[in-house]
């Protein structure tokens, strides 16, 4: 703790709480205080000048959050945040969800593992739509009924490059409609991870997509799949390929020889 204070007094931490080290003294803090804001050095720090704050994977963080929330959060600085597998209460995720449009910097957001389903989701999206995220990361939640809400937020959130959603067991039963199709092909992803999903309808790619990951899919003759131009790197790592219909030039253009990308 004296080191930590030390550390902060001298303002050597930059406003960057990231390192595993750090988020070991954080814990100490956390286990011995009510809540955050009765330990000023912490306050100086997170509600200050605050850029990036990974607590994905710390032990003991879920029982925490309703702290972290209401006193770290509040910091309209924060740009990078990633809480994964902090599995989120339904009073939980009603706070987050009341908290985040406050964060008006933020660019990198991970909820990996946090147990969003299809009621929360909705409401998270609501939530993030005005924010200017770069990256959202949603792996591993239960978000079964939620890919045309998800297309919405991609056309929703303008500066988003990279979405990841991978097993989260989305289903789909019924064809993306053209004119939500044609607004995720003019949104501005780059990286798009689909993988390990039940999705059998897919919308149009987006038209500046780089990299697309659809592997643990379910892929067979019925998917109909257009790859924009732009594409340099598709992955179909354990799918079915054996009745799934390919473009002829599938990576690149105007042919596929392993110079404009790779499969």
């Amino acid at each position: 703790k004296q080191w930590y204070q030390r550390r902060v007094r001298e303002e050597e931490l930059e406003g960057v709480v990231e390192e595993a080290e750090h988020l070991g003294i954080l814990e100490t803090y956390l286990e011995t205080c009510r809540r955050l804001d009765q330990t000023p050095a912490l306050r100086e720090v997170f509600g200050g000048s605050v850029v990036g704050l990974s607590l994905g994977r710390f032990p003991g963080m879920t029982r925490h959050l309703e702290c972290v929330f209401t006193t770290i959060l509040c910091c309209t600085s924060i740009r990078k945040l990633d809480l994964s597998f902090s599995r989120f209460s339904k009073d939980l995720a009603n706070m987050f969800c009341s908290v985040v449009p406050t964060l008006t910097s933020l660019q990198d957001l991970n909820l990996s593992g946090c147990g969003i389903n299809d009621t929360s989701f909705l409401k998270l999206s609501e939530s993030v739509s005005k924010l200017p995220l770069q990256t959202l990361v949603l792996s591993y939640n239960l978000m079964s009924s939620c890919f045309t809400a998800l297309l919405e937020l991609v056309t929703q959130l303008e500066a988003l490059k990279s979405l990841e959603v991978v097993g989260s067991t989305i289903t789909t039963s019924h064809p993306i409609s053209p004119e939500l199709s044609k607004s995720v092909s003019d949104s501005g992803l780059t990286h798009l991870d689909l993988s390990q999903n039940f999705i059998e309808h897919y919308p149009t790619f987006p038209s500046k997509l780089k990299s697309l990951v659809l592997g643990g899919s379910n892929l067979d003759g019925r998917t109909n799949l257009t790859f924009p131009a732009t594409l340099e790197q598709l992955t179909l790592e354990n799918c079915n390929l054996s009745d799934l219909k390919l473009p002829v030039h599938p990576i690149g253009s105007p042919c596929c020889d392993g110079a404009a990308g790779s499969v």
